[in-house]
């Protein structure tokens, strides 16, 4: 029996390995703004990289099983476009997409919405229309709880210095992305890109930041709908495909999507900590990740009949042998 639960074990493992990957698959693009980490860290950046030695990190940062590595955009409309290997299938009554961030809360509640460490990044998606395995498809933003006091067609222009980043925006509005004494690098403007000036366009969301006083800034998680928003394990960070609207802001109904792409949703001054930037850990299909068998888990599986079938055992949890979680 153990010779056959073995090769059971290993029938698994096969198709798993041939199985479709809940994780992201490729990184597209990175097109971070300017920000205290850029040119620094998430990724790491050295003296000799270029946008494509920069894009390799990203790629072996985000892809595969969540927990490799972080990266950031920077502060407003900062970007990352990455795929899956297969399609997102937009489930009635579910929830689809999961992108993964770094928020924690602090136990504090202003006007009923948590304080914590959100800096959310709309999440917009798109299909593989064409056929052709590329993002050149038409784009939706998936709408969030703060998407009615959004800003539509909204353009910022970052200028390159080695000093605080001057920007300015289509509304006559102007800031600065300041230095500070924590990071150090000779600029915070994404050099790779340009050394000149930065136009990035997308939608503004509304300010989410709690005041209080003495220099303390906290903000305050938005109830659903983005990234680096609410906690990852919490269902106010899931994302249902339901919610993606088109460039008028109506909703449209996709089938399933292919490609997702990450930005930096809020132009906030946050004092002391800097600015304002969505990071970004990984995403995953949450049909398949809920499901699919750890493949690492395989060697402590255990064996149990069931109704008259063969199931594999990992602890509490129960698996027929396709590795599909019951």
């Amino acid at each position: 029996m153990k010779k056959q639960l073995f090769i059971l074990i290993l029938i698994c493992m096969s198709l798993l390995v041939n199985a479709q990957s809940p994780y992201i698959s490729k990184v597209f693009a990175y097109h971070p703004a300017p920000g205290q980490f850029i040119g620094e860290h998430y990724p790491d950046v050295y003296a000799d990289d270029t946008y494509e030695t920069i894009l390799a990190r990203v790629d072996s940062a985000l892809s595969g099983a969540i927990g490799n590595a972080m990266i950031t955009l920077g502060a407003w409309g900062g970007s990352v476009t990455f795929g899956f290997d297969h399609d997102i299938q937009n489930r009635p009554g579910e929830r689809d997409l999961l992108v993964y961030g770094n928020v924690y809360f602090t136990g504090e509640k202003v006007d009923g919405h948590a304080v914590s460490s959100s800096e959310p990044g709309i999440i917009w998606v798109s299909q593989d229309a064409n056929g052709n395995g590329l993002p050149d498809d038409p784009w939706y933003e998936i709408a969030g709880s703060a998407t009615a006091q959004a800003i539509r067609d909204y353009q910022v222009t970052y200028y390159y210095s080695t000093e605080d980043i001057q920007w300015g925006d289509n509304k006559g509005n102007t800031g600065s992305i300041k230095r500070n004494s924590w990071h150090q690098q000779d600029t915070y403007f994404p050099y790779w890109e340009s050394m000149d000036s930065l136009v990035i366009s997308g939608t503004l969301l509304p300010p989410n930041m709690y005041d209080k006083g003495n220099g303390v800034i906290r903000s305050v998680a938005y109830d659903y709908g983005y990234a680096d928003n609410q906690p990852n394990d919490s269902l106010a960070a899931q994302i249902d495909l339901d919610w993606a609207v088109n460039a008028a802001g109506e909703p449209v109904h996709l089938d399933a999507i292919r490609f997702v792409r990450v930005q930096t949703g809020v132009q906030v001054d946050w004092g002391i900590s800097g600015e304002m930037s969505t990071e970004i850990c990984g995403a995953a299909d949450l049909h398949i990740a809920t499901s699919l068998l750890d493949q690492q888990q395989m060697r402590k599986a255990t064996k149990r009949m069931k109704n008259g079938q063969l199931m594999i055992c990992i602890g509490e949890k129960m698996y027929n042998i396709l590795g599909i979680r019951l």
